[in-house]
Formats: C-alpha cells, structure tokens, sequence
C-alpha cells in the first residue's frame, strides 16, 4: 500500500525527534519570552505609577512653597497678592474667587444659555483677574455677562497649582470609572477615591460639585445638562500628572472617563458627597432683588461651605 505524500509528511513533522527536540526549544523561548515581556511590562507599570506619585508630590510642595512665600511677606511695595495660579490655605475655606463667582452667577440666576460652555470676553476676564491679583476689592454688576463670571470661574479653578482632583488620584479615579459598566456598582468605588482626597480639596470639590448641580437643573433653559458640564468642566479638574505632549496624548485618550466622573458627580452628588437633596437645594427667601451688585474683597474676608448657597459666612482673616 502506497501512502499518501501528506500523510508521510505529517507523520515526520509529530514523530521525527529532531522535530520534537526543536518543538520543545521554541516553546521554552516562547515562555521565557512571555515571562519576560510581563516582567517588563509590570516594571513600566510601577515606574510609571511612581513617576505620578513624585509629580503630585513635586506640585504640592511647589505650591505650598509660593503660598508660604506670599504668606510671610510683609505688607511692602513687593508683596505678592495674587490669588490665581496660587495654593489656598485649608485655613482661608472656599477661595474667595469662587465664592463671589458662585453667589453671583445663583444670584442673577442660571437660565443662560451654555453656561461654561460659551465663552465671555477673554478681555474683561484677564482684566477681573489682573484686578484680583492685585488684591482689590472686586464688585459684578448685576448686569454683567454672566459668561464673564463663569469663564472667571473656570480659569481659577483650571490655573490651580494642582488640579484640585490631584495628579496622585488620576489613575485612581479613571480606575473607578472604568472598572464597571453598572453604575450602581461605580458609585461606591468612586466614593472611595473621594475620601481619600486632601480635606481642603474635597471641601472645595464638594462646593463646585453642589453648584454646578444646580446649574444642571436648569438645564432647559440652559441647554447644560450634566452630560454638557462634564465637558467643560472635566479637563479642569482632571489632568494626568505628565507634561507636553506625553500628557495631552494621556489626556485625550483618557477623556471620555474623566467625563463620566465629572457627570456622576453632578447626577449622583447625593450619594458621593453625603449630602441630603433637601439641604442642597433650599434656597434663601430673603434676596433683595433691588441690589444691583455683589460684592467681597479678597484681601479682608474668606468663607465656609455651605450647602445652602445664600448661607455661606464671611469672617476676618486672621
């Protein structure tokens, strides 16, 4: 019986020894090749993970140092009174930049269309922040665009020192988001990376988070539904702890993320930030809508939260 040239062939490829002995080389190398490239990839892991680490830990003492130095500084010619791009003590609270942004824009109301979204007069913006920085006595007329005021508010908060979602919690944050599909399963998981926030951050989170839910609720008018906060609002808070191009490529890529958590932020506040609906939403009876100004002055007076709004305390810096 003559056999068949296939069958010859296949039977030498599985029976012959040197066909076996090269067999059993290539898959010891294919091990170790694997076994070398987790290794790798685990070592690139961990350096970049700590790599994260020092640059949160390098912002912080950055920042810490600039506010001491303007803190130790005597009333002189020199003194340095800026307050954007600057650290805020735990002691000062809320910044009072955000403070007058925040009770301004729920004074006049928040039924503008795209609010964040559009952008006020980039002119008369940097001229409100010259003026901060400066340390004057700022007063909003009641008439003026409230874009202005919410794009004030949006260049504070994006010129911190550090984003005040930290750049050590950025993997941790993202992670929460990403884990699960379930949100009910989320909540829980991102709640715990907030605890974990420093308490000034988290003080100043909650107050942001407690306003842009109100804006969110008029959304109708406003047309900015938590969905369309978040991204505007996102790359704010959020950013990845690498500069230039490295940390825009991150940054991109880890977008649609960053804006889940900011939109489970505004939707689920209740359950992340601890705070009953009843409280987050009273509002004062007691605005007298004759005013045509709001007024506070950054060098004298800072705040304590609120969930109310119209109840935030001014007191005397010490």
């Amino acid at each position: 019986t003559t056999c068949h040239p296939l069958g010859d062939h296949h039977h030498y490829r599985h029976h012959h020894p040197l066909f076996l002995l090269s067999f059993l080389i290539s898959m010891t190398k294919m091990k170790s090749f694997i076994q070398s490239a987790a290794q790798s990839a685990k070592d690139v892991a961990q350096k970049a993970k700590e790599a994260a680490k020092e640059a949160s830990i390098n912002a912080k003492e950055a920042a810490k140092e600039t506010y001491n130095k303007i803190k130790d500084r005597d009333g002189g010619g020199g003194e340095d009174k800026r307050v954007f791009g600057v650290f805020v003590g735990p002691d000062v609270g809320i910044p009072p930049v955000m403070n007058l942004c925040v009770h301004h824009l729920d004074y006049v109301g928040l039924e503008f269309e795209g609010l964040f979204r559009k952008s006020g007069s980039i002119a008369q913006m940097n001229e409100f922040k010259a003026r901060f920085d400066r340390g004057e006595a700022i007063e909003f007329e009641k008439d003026i665009d409230p874009h202005i005021v919410a794009g004030l508010l949006k260049m504070y908060v994006r010129e911190y020192p550090e984003p005040l979602l930290t750049f050590e919690l950025y993997d941790c944050f993202l992670a929460a988001v990403a884990s699960t599909r379930d949100v009910e399963t989320k909540i829980p998981k991102i709640k715990q990376v907030i605890q974990l926030l420093p308490p000034h951050n988290l003080l100043i989170v909650r107050y942001l988070m407690s306003f842009l839910r109100r804006v969110s609720k008029q959304s109708q008018l406003n047309m900015m539904t938590p969905a369309n906060l978040a991204i505007v609002v996102a790359p704010n808070l959020l950013r990845p702890p690498y500069d230039g191009d490295e940390g825009l490529g991150i940054m991109m890529e880890d977008t649609p993320y960053a804006n889940e958590l900011l939109q489970l932020f505004v939707v689920h506040y209740d359950s992340l930030f601890g705070v009953s609906k009843k409280s987050n939403d009273n509002r004062n009876s007691s605005i007298n809508n004759n005013n045509t100004t709001t007024t506070t002055s950054t060098s004298i007076t800072t705040t304590e939260i609120s969930e109310d709004p119209q109840k935030i305390q001014t007191k005397p810096l010490s």
